[in-house]
Order: C-alpha cells, then sequence, then structure tokens
C-alpha cells in the first residue's frame, strides 16, 4: 500500500523550562487542523511549569492541541526531582530524561522525523536533549535540534553548561540550528514578547516550510521530506531563513539578504556551508527564482573566496499555489563549524567585566609548530587538557576532541605531541 506524505509524523519535542515556554506559544500560533501531520512532546522535570502552561484551560488554541491527541505533557524524572526541577543542574536533567526514557520512546515510535527544541545552559533541557538525540539516532530517526544559548547577563557558568552540551549534541551528529537569545534587536519588551519574536525568526516559518514539504506536491519542481533529511545529513551545522514576497517592489536581492541574514543565528554558517535547499511557494517567476539564489551564491563567494559558491550545490522545490501567499524557505548546512567557531552571544559574554566565570579566562601551555605557546580557553577546556596531557598514554579519541576544541576557542590547533611535557618525538597514544 502507498504512503502517500500526508501520512507522514512529525515530532516536535520541547525539553525543560525554555523548551515548554516554546510549546506554549507555538501550540497557541499554530491550528491543529492544518498541521495534521504535528505530533508535539512538551517534558520538564518542574511540575509547576507545565501545570501552569498546560493545566486546566488555558486558551482556546492549546485546547484545540489537546483535543487532537497529539499533543503529550510529561513530567521527567519524578522519582528524581519530585517535580521540583533540576536546579540547573544538567547531571540531573539527563538522569531525569533517563527515567523517564520509556515514555520518550513512546513518543518517538512511527515518527518518520523528529524537531527537538530547548534553551541550554539550565538543568532541564541541557540534560535531557543529549539522551533523547542519542535515542533517536539509535532508531535513525532523521533528527534536527532547535537550540538557544544563554544571554549575556546570565553569566559565565551558564554559558560554558550551554556550550558543553551543544558540543555534546553536535558530536552525536545531530544537525543543529543554534539560536542566540543575545541578539535580540529590541529589548525594550516584555519576556513573553523577546520569545515570540524568537520564535517567529525560526521555528514558526520552519513548520510552515515544512507543512509545504509534507503536504504539498511542487507542481514543478518536488521537494519531500526525503529531501530535508538528505541535505540535513551533509553536516551538523545549519541556517535557517524565511523571506516573505508579497510585495512587487521586494527585490530578489532584498529576499537573499533576508534568508541569510537572521538576527539570532550565526551568520558564519554561509561560509562553510557546501549545500543549499530552496522552497519557493506561490507566483515565482523563474527570472526572480534565479535572481535570489545567485545573489546569495554572490555572497558566499564574498564570505569565502573566490569561486567557493561554484562548489555549492542547490536543491530547489517550487510549489504554485493559488494562496495569495508568496515566500521562501532556505537551509545552509555545512559540514565543519564556521570560522574560530564565531558565535555572537559567547563573544558578548567572554568580554563581559563582571561574573562568576569569562569564557575564555583560563591560560593553557600547549605545542604549536614544535614551539610552546599559550592561550587561554575556557575553565572546562583548561580542565580536559590538563587531564588528558597529564597521561603517559591518552586515549587518542579523547586527546584529537580536545585539541578540536582548543582549536575552536582559539583558532590554534596543538600539535599531535602538542603537551609541552612530553618529548617532541612522542605521539598521542603511541
Amino acid at each position: 500500500m502507498t504512503k502517500r506524505t500526508t501520512d507522514v509524523r512529525l515530532g516536535l519535542a520541547f525539553f525543560g523550562g525554555c523548551g515548554a515556554n516554546n510549546a506554549k506559544l507555538l501550540s497557541e500560533s499554530l491550528d491543529p487542523e492544518t498541521h495534521p501531520h504535528v505530533h508535539i512532546l512538551v517534558a520538564n522535570t518542574d511540575a509547576n511549569q507545565l501545570v501552569h502552561h498546560f493545566g486546566g484551560e488555558n486558551g482556546e488554541g492549546l485546547g484545540r492541541w489537546k483535543d487532537s491527541g497529539r499533543f503529550q505533557v510529561e513530567q521527567l524524572g519524578f522519582e528524581l526531582t519530585k517535580g521540583m526541577g533540576a536546579g540547573g543542574k544538567p547531571d540531573i536533567g539527563r538522569r531525569a530524561a533517563q527515567e523517564s526514557l520509556e515514555k520518550i520512546r513512546g513518543f518517538l515510535e512511527d515518527l518518520d522525523s523528529l524537531i527537538l527544541v530547548g534553551g541550554l545552559g539550565g538543568g532541564s533541557g541541557t540534560g535531557a536533549l543529549p539522551v533523547v538525540a542519542e535515542e533517536a539516532a539509535k532508531r535513525k530517526l532523521p533528527t534536527l535540534n532547535v537550540i538557544t544559548m544563554p544571554r549575556a547577563v546570565e553569566g559565565g557558568r551558564r554559558m560554558l553548561k550551554a556550550k558543553e552540551a551543544r558540543d555534546l549534541l553536535l558530536r552525536l551528529l545531530v544537525p543543529t540550528i543554534t539560536v542566540y537569545n543575545e541578539n535580540l534587536p529590541e529589548k525594550n519588551v516584555r519576556m513573553s514578547a523577546a520569545w515570540r519574536k524568537v520564535n517567529e525568526s525560526c521555528l514558526e516559518p520552519m513548520l510552515r516550510v515544512l507543512r509545504e514539504i509534507i503536504q504539498n506536491v511542487g507542481e514543478v519542481i518536488n521537494s519531500d521530506l526525503a529531501d530535508w533529511t538528505a541535505v540535513l545529513g551533509e553536516g551538523n551545522y545549519v541556517l535557517f531563513g524565511y523571506s516573505e514576497a508579497n510585495t512587487p517592489d521586494k527585490s530578489p536581492a532584498e529576499i537573499a539578504t533576508e534568508l541569510l541574514h537572521n538576527p539570532f543565528q550565526d551568520q558564519e554558517i554561509i561560509v562553510r556551508a557546501e549545500v543549499l535547499q530552496f522552497w519557493f511557494h506561490g507566483p515565482w517567476l523563474v527570472q526572480e527564482i534565479e535572481g535570489v539564489i545567485s545573489n546569495i551564491k554572490a555572497e558566499m563567494r564574498d564570505a569565502a573566496r573566490e569561486g567557493a559558491s561554484d562548489e555549492i550545490e542547490v536543491h530547489c522545490g517550487v510549489h504554485e499555489a493559488n494562496d495569495d501567499e508568496k515566500w521562501v524557505g532556505f537551509i545552509a548546512v555545512a559540514p565543519e563549524a564556521p570560522a574560530l567557531e564565531a558565535r555572537p552571544a559567547e563573544e558578548v559574554a567572554a568580554k563581559a567585566p563582571t561574573g562568576p566565570v569569562l569564557i575564555h579566562s583560563t591560560p593553557i601551555d600547549f605545542r604549536r609548530d614544535g614551539q610552546v605557546v599559550t592561550a587561554r580557553v575556557s575553565e572546562e577546556t583548561a580542565k580536559r587538557w590538563r587531564s588528558i596531557s597529564s597521561l603517559k598514554y591518552p586515549s587518542p579519541v579523547e586527546f584529537e576532541e580536545i585539541r578540536r576544541e582548543i582549536e575552536r576557542e582559539t583558532g590554534i590547533l596543538p600539535d599531535p605531541n602538542g603537551a609541552p611535557a612530553w618529548r617532541t618525538s612522542k605521539a598521542a597514544g603511541a
């Protein structure tokens, strides 16, 4: 029996306090009847927040989702936390997710694709997301992470926890969109309005694109969930863009700029991107489509090196709908991290004059081209480097990981025998 794309099951799993906030906003803005393919899970250790957001009568939109039978709320780790939260400790969030793993597995059952959503830096989301990502990987379930990083005022320790969790997700080879709360352009607003702005920049338009992929067939060039999955499989660093083009005076160059320059994401990804995917909805002309793609490739060439964009693989879907809407969605996927791990929120936190721990505050020594050099890294990276480099025969895998971590934080890659105390003839793991 043929399975139609409308039978596809897309899972949205929100973890932690930030994830629950996003789930509430999303459920209020999305109609379950127009998203019959979407199944939602909200999970947190904090029982009070779950009851506040999702208990009782909390809005017509949320009620519709509850009635749909595709909205699931789970309290993580009841025996461990007794509903009192994770206290900002990722280890508690991890153990709570492990305690509730059977319920999580039940949600993952029969899904065709999964989007994990959560904020990093606290306890529940930071600890739980890697557990769920690993479980999804075991099932070979195509997964995309959408994670948020802390604001600078939340302190260096919180940023370090967020960075460690994000790097763990990347080591699990899960494609990841990183959203920087620090980059909110207008801060003279209430917190709820700020989170809604972040949602509107990424999650909401992404679901519009996915609804297009799953429910509609491109009359001219079709693009389905297999294309989405294949493109995301090309790398772990993902940039998402969206632009509405309902006004005739909006040029391809302006549209390309909107697609590339999402203020909440790491725009440096475009320098390393090797695969692009576009979804055009509405009455697009050939010259408009070519203009958008050409402008993006031109900017990529300027950002990287001459001729780089000629190597880019481009995928395109076109749905000429008759609904008076005209928009384009876009993802760029890079197999490698942006140069020097350019991350706006962390740069701000690193320069902050106050806070318990600065991002790059701890000096370490290592060899580069045979010479001992000193560089500043995060406290956690410094601890790992000292521990691994003190071993007579360190694990080659662990040593390579810490070398790459130092390179990401400093832009300098230590020599393979880069610990100053080692003899120059000694190789890691020899």
